[in-house]
């Protein structure tokens, strides 16, 4: 057992967690973790406390158990390989010989298959063209007799048939005058427009109302506000009371020097 394996092993028997064990070190968290998955090994003068504080000797704490047993296992299992290295491998060599002609024999197989299908596929599609080549120049035939002997009603056939589009266009739009001439089609009309000038109205007085709610805004704030001030102390000013006073003298002289 390595040392990462009997540090992991006596902190919990004590039950410390890697902290609780770091703290009584002196050493941090992840200095015990390094320790314990055998990234890194303490010093000596750590060792020594470690083996102080779960009351161990160091050369236990570093010792591996399991070496005396490993050793003698590797030696019984190289005795038994030698053994077995011994004894003659008939059965595997026929083995590998039956496995190798498989190998060999099941793509000849595959080949073979793919090869009789592709001849029996050819084969047939050959005589199905051929059928179908037959059976094109009777059809052939019939349908030449046949056009001949129509293309006279044909033309004949293909005049009415205009004539026939021409009329339905035509009672098509006589229902459309209809429509538009009528009373309810004008009805539906009025009320549209009415509905228009509703909704253009209704933006009309939601501009009104947006720019009124400015307004108030406006007056409620701290910028009106001091606005307001300012024009009020101005007006208390005496300032603003000579130049009301040059005001009224001026109007007064004038009323007198035009009779007034």
């Amino acid at each position: 057992m390595k040392f990462s394996d009997n540090l992991i092993k006596l902190r919990k028997k004590e039950g410390f967690s890697q902290e609780e064990l770091a703290n009584k070190l002196g050493v941090s968290r992840q200095t015990v973790s390094k320790w314990e998955l055998g990234v890194t090994t303490p010093e000596m003068e750590k060792l020594s406390q470690i083996a102080q504080i779960f009351n161990v000797k160091i050369d236990d704490l570093i010792s591996d158990e399991n070496e005396a047993g490993q050793t003698e296992a590797s030696a019984t299992n190289t005795a038994s390989t030698s053994t077995y290295s011994t004894q003659p491998k008939k059965s595997g060599g026929v083995g590998i010989k039956i496995f190798i002609a498989l190998i060999i024999l099941i793509p000849v197989a595959i080949i073979v298959t793919c090869v009789v299908f592709a001849v029996k596929f050819f084969t047939d599609n050959k005589n199905i063209q051929s059928e179908v080549v037959n059976e094109f120049k009777n059809n052939n035939q019939s349908v030449n007799t046949i056009v001949d002997n129509n293309t006279v009603n044909n033309t004949v056939d293909a005049n009415e048939i205009k004539n026939d589009v021409q009329n339905a266009v035509n009672d098509v739009q006589n229902a459309i005058n209809d429509v538009q001439n009528s009373e309810a089609y004008k009805n539906a009309q009025n009320k549209i427009d009415e509905a228009k000038n509703k909704i253009n109205d209704a933006d009309v007085q939601q501009q009104i109302q947006d720019a009124t709610k400015k307004a108030q805004d406006y007056m409620n704030s701290q910028e009106y506000k001091d606005a307001a001030k300012k024009a009020q102390d101005y007006m208390n000013s005496q300032e603003y009371k000579d130049a009301a006073k040059k005001a009224q003298d001026a109007a007064k002289e004038a009323m007198k020097k035009y009779g007034m």
